[in-house]
Parts: structure tokens; sequence; C-alpha cells
């Protein structure tokens, strides 16, 4: 088994190595800082509070849904980050391209949890699915090509951020037909109409 997760961590650090530094070009150094920060839950909470106050019952709903999708995915990166506490590839590794310097643990990537999450959410809602889609692996990208996370990290974020997506859209009647959620947002659509 110790030979197992040797050979995991090996391939992790070559797929990092390969990414951070052997990617490495000028356009990237400059897009990648900024395609990072797509992922960010300040982002995505913007994107949210934008569709609930300017869009019509549906655009409501769908902000509510993909608000609990980021609650519970921000809530089990959390959580999986301090019970795992990995420290960042800039702290372990040497010689590395580091564009961003960012604190706390590394596994999963909370980006990446955030982008696929809403991303899935919207592209599921909107039908722009493909892109939101191809937007969230660019930004899992961003984040080792920065230099703050391992492709492991991104890959179990990915996987993290789809699975409360849809478990958020399993239970999209529950989460929108109850006293609290239905109040909310006939009170928002009486204000914008009254």
């Amino acid at each position: 088994m110790s030979g197992i997760v040797s050979s995991l961590m090996s391939i992790n650090n070559s797929l990092f190595y390969f990414i951070n530094l052997g990617m490495e070009n000028p356009l990237f150094n400059f897009l990648m800082p900024i395609i990072t920060d797509l992922g960010s839950i300040l982002f995505w909470l913007v994107i949210c509070g934008f569709l609930f106050l300017f869009g019509r019952e549906k655009g409501k709903k769908v902000a509510i849904l993909c608000l609990f999708a980021l609650l519970i995915s921000f809530s089990l990166t959390v959580a999986l980050k301090y019970a795992v506490a990995e420290p960042r590839p800039f702290l372990v590794l040497s010689n590395i391209n580091l564009l961003h310097l960012e604190e706390n643990y590394s596994f999963p990537s909370s980006h990446t949890v955030t982008a696929f999450a809403g991303g899935l959410i919207l592209g599921k809602k909107y039908g722009y699915l493909k892109i939101l889609i191809a937007l969230a692996v660019l930004i899992g990208f961003s984040r080792v090509y920065i230099g703050v996370h391992y492709p492991l990290d991104v890959i179990f974020g990915a996987i993290l951020g789809i699975s409360c997506a849809l478990i958020t859209l399993r239970f999209e009647n529950e989460i929108l037909h109850n006293r609290f959620t239905d109040l909310i947002i006939r009170k928002q659509i009486y204000q914008r109409t009254g």
C-alpha cells in the first residue's frame, strides 16, 4: 500500500512540475493569476447576489441553488483542508514558478471546488454547461500553474464540486419549496414589483 501511495505522490509531483515549470510562458504568467480569481468564493457570491437581486423568479431560484451548493462544498472543503493538512507545493518543493502566495492548506483546491459547484448549477439551469465546465477546468489548471496546488488537489476538488452540485440538483424541490425560500423569493419579487 505504501508503494502505491509513494508512486501516486511521485506522479503528482511530476505532473505539478510539468504544468508549473514545463508549460511556463509569459502569456500564462499574465493570464493564469487573473483566471484563478474566477474560482474565488467571493466571485461566485457576487454572481449569486447579482442573480438574486436582478434576476426574475428563475434567477432567484438559481441563486439560492447555487448558494446552497457553494455552502455545502465550501464547508466540506474547509473540513478536509484541516483534516488532511497538506502543505502547499511551494512550501515543500524547490524551484517552482510561484505567481501567487496563499496561506492555509492545499488539499483540496477550494477554487476548483467552487468553480465546479457553481459552474455546474448555472450551466444546468442556463444552458452554458460546456462553457462553464471548461472555465472550471481552466481555473483548476491555473491553480497548479501558479504554484499553489498539486494536480490531485484539483482533481479531487473537481469531484467534490461536481458532487455537491449534483446533490443540490437532486434535492432542488426540497431546497426551493419550503417556507424560508418561498418567503425570500416572494418578498424579493414583491419589492421589485411593488
